[in-house]
């Protein structure tokens, strides 16, 4: 099930948390939520096998709608942990639709009220391992993700790729252990 949990203030703690009752929870399990910055729309997944859904409401006071599947997104496979770019126009998300593996998509759309077109892989130089968990920079320009790809730090560790312009390689690396400031490559 999902929660949400406030403060008054950045420097306040946060309030109990309340469930974002049975309209977004159901008996079907609902996980890995995304709110866009203006709390309008929520994107999460739900079901076996997980499904990716939209819910949006008025304002961030209000109730949250009935949640839609989204349409060219969902396989009838798992996907996961959906984000969205800043103009909602491009989706991130973890599916499994190749050969089983847990891998980073992208679907694209030319207005919010359309619909996403098809998801297409981010490719090799990100797709290596089980991948999970991406988030998106404010900026846009660095992606996070964790993965079990090769030459980490062992199991399961955090990744980023940066964009770059179209003429260079782009660059991706683990975080070390002990990195929480500087995202430089080791």
């Amino acid at each position: 099930d999902i929660y949400v949990s406030r403060r008054k203030s950045a420097s306040a703690p946060f309030e109990s948390p309340t469930s974002l009752g049975p309209t977004i929870n159901t008996a079907a399990s609902e996980s890995s939520p995304f709110v866009t910055a203006d709390e309008r729309t929520l994107l999460f997944g739900r079901g076996v096998p997980r499904m990716i859904y939209q819910a949006t409401r008025t304002n961030r006071d209000a109730s949250f709608g009935e949640p839609k599947q989204l349409a060219n997104v969902n396989r009838g496979v798992w996907q996961e942990f959906p984000r969205l770019t800043n103009d909602g126009l491009h989706l991130i998300l973890v599916s499994s639709r190749a050969q089983g593996s847990q891998r980073l998509w992208r679907a694209s759309r030319d207005s919010i009220a359309a619909d996403f077109g098809p998801l297409v892989p981010l490719g090799p130089t990100i797709n290596q391992g089980i991948m999970s968990g991406p988030s998106l920079s404010s900026d846009e320009t660095t992606l996070y993700f964790s993965s079990e790809r090769p030459n980490g730090y062992g199991g399961r560790d955090l990744w980023f790729s940066r964009r770059v312009p179209k003429r260079s390689v782009a660059e991706t690396a683990a975080l070390k252990p002990d990195e929480t400031k500087d995202h430089a490559p080791p």
